[in-house]
């Protein structure tokens, strides 16, 4: 199947251009290289930063005392006030 890209920057083209001719290269592969250079940049930086989040849910688990760990927000707040209401909102 074929799939186009119409490019309409001329300034884009010749310099595409020109860097597959350095390299010996035809335009879609040298393109294609380019692109996959970038796409693989953008894929490690979103691991690195996934990776980061990662460690620093674990950190605020571990900083957190023992007897709520693991709890949801909701299970937290309920344990927080009577029967699921804070003070002065009963019904």
């Amino acid at each position: 199947m074929a799939t186009q890209l119409n490019l309409k920057d001329p300034i884009l083209i010749e310099r595409a251009r020109a860097l597959a001719r350095r390299d010996g290269q035809p335009v879609t592969a040298k393109l294609r290289a380019l692109v996959d250079r970038e796409w693989e940049a953008q894929e490690a930086d979103i691991a690195r930063r996934r990776e980061a989040l990662k460690q620093l849910i674990r950190e605020i688990r571990e900083g957190m005392p023992e007897d709520v760990r693991g709890m949801t927000s909701k299970e937290l707040l309920d344990s927080i006030y009577d029967e699921g209401e804070p003070d002065g909102f009963a019904r």
